[in-house]
């Protein structure tokens, strides 16, 4: 499992150990993280769990929505459960809204419809190579052209390809340099 910036080891390895902890620590503990999250006391906490999870609510496939939302529930009850991170946490979240009419433009520039957003488009030519496979214009092992750009492991290999031509490159041009200047 690759991507084309090499985080899916880390973000792999990241859902585990919160799947790991959270499951640890509720059989443990008595505890229920997703019902202490579902049922927070805390306006703020539940005003941006709501806001969150209604923005993931536009992600078109439910891992991704579902694995924001965990992280996010995760942090959120952290925040909430312990004062040692609720203390410095609203003191920072109050330093950004005292900037948000500086912080807000600048955030537009970032900010994408859900019909634009990466995931929603690579869920779409998902079903595009299904519709292509079911109306046999492509073997049922190949992904169609729209879907091949946005295969983390497709990705990668062309980087690779092309980090290795951009090498091979290079060398040639060093290569050159040297003999020009007489160092061959």
């Amino acid at each position: 499992m690759t991507d084309i910036t090499h985080g899916d080891k880390p973000k792999l390895l990241v859902r585990m150990l919160l799947w790991y902890f959270k499951k640890h620590y509720n059989i443990n503990h008595k505890v229920n993280i997703q019902f202490d999250i579902e049922n927070c006391g805390n306006p703020v906490i539940r005003n941006i769990r709501e806001k969150v999870h209604e923005g993931t609510s536009h992600m078109n496939n439910a891992y991704h929505r579902d694995s924001v939302n965990e992280v996010v529930d995760f942090l959120l009850w952290i925040i909430y459960k312990d004062t040692a991170y609720r203390q410095p946490f609203f003191y920072i979240f109050n330093n950004i809204l005292d900037d948000v009419d500086v912080l807000k433009p600048m955030v537009k520039r970032y900010c994408d419809e859900p019909d634009g957003w990466y995931i929603n488009a690579w869920i779409k030519s998902m079903q595009n190579t299904k519709d292509k496979q079911k109306n046999k214009k492509l073997r049922s092992i190949d992904k169609s052209y729209d879907e091949q750009l946005f295969v983390p492991e497709l990705q990668h290999k062309k980087y690779d390809e092309l980090y290795k031509e951009k090498c091979r490159q290079m060398e040639r041009e060093l290569e050159i340099e040297k003999k020009r200047k007489g160092w061959l």
